[in-house]
């Protein structure tokens, strides 16, 4: 599934980058992000808070810069979800910079209503560190509790293998984006 609005919201994280403050400036001013894109460089200079540069790299993307991503989104069958689709996790609203778009493989839990639990640590753990993620994840996996946690070698990978373990929910975090070889020192292990 691709969120109806997904790839303005695409341009605007190709324009401005990820973790980008004002696409929450943007979600808040206007109704149909459409409205912003084809509102053009006038637009954008009303808005009063982008500067030279960024106005220079709005209008340096256009929406066939997304076909791409979309197109390998369909392929890979992920879901796209736009900070406007109501199955958006509301909780990312309430952070100073939310995404512009989530990458979805799989199923999204209800992280809005679900305690959810993020164990993150040092890539090079040692085994008192992995033993001690996987205790944690363990247990609280038990209460019903979700981890998230990045992926890495280390106390995140372990934290996930041991929710899984206990057949629970684990969301893994690629803080890098899809097109990224991110995890591949980890395919030893799956």
């Amino acid at each position: 599934m691709i969120s109806y609005n997904a790839e303005y919201w695409v341009w605007l994280t190709l324009a401005l980058g990820y973790n980008n403050p004002k696409v929450k400036q943007i979600y808040e001013l206007y109704s149909d992000i459409s409205d912003f894109y084809n509102g053009g460089i006038k637009e954008w200079r009303f808005c009063g808070f982008f500067s030279e540069k960024e106005l220079e790299k709005l209008s340096g993307k256009t929406l066939n810069d997304t076909e791409e991503i979309i197109n390998r989104c369909k392929e890979l069958d992920y879901t796209v979800l736009a900070i406007d689709d109501e199955s958006f996790p509301l909780c990312l609203h309430n952070i100073d910079s939310p995404p512009a778009v989530i990458y979805v493989k799989g199923s999204l839990p209800d992280v809005d209503n679900r305690l959810t639990i993020g164990i993150v640590g040092t890539r090079s753990a040692t085994q008192y560190g992995i033993s001690n993620s996987y205790k944690f994840a363990y247990a609280l996996s038990k209460y019903g509790v979700a981890t998230v946690s990045g992926g890495a070698l280390g106390v995140d990978c372990a934290s996930h293998r041991d929710a899984l373990a206990s057949d629970c929910v684990t969301i893994c975090v690629l803080g890098c984006g899809i097109n990224c070889n991110y995890l591949s020192e980890n395919a030893k292990n799956a």
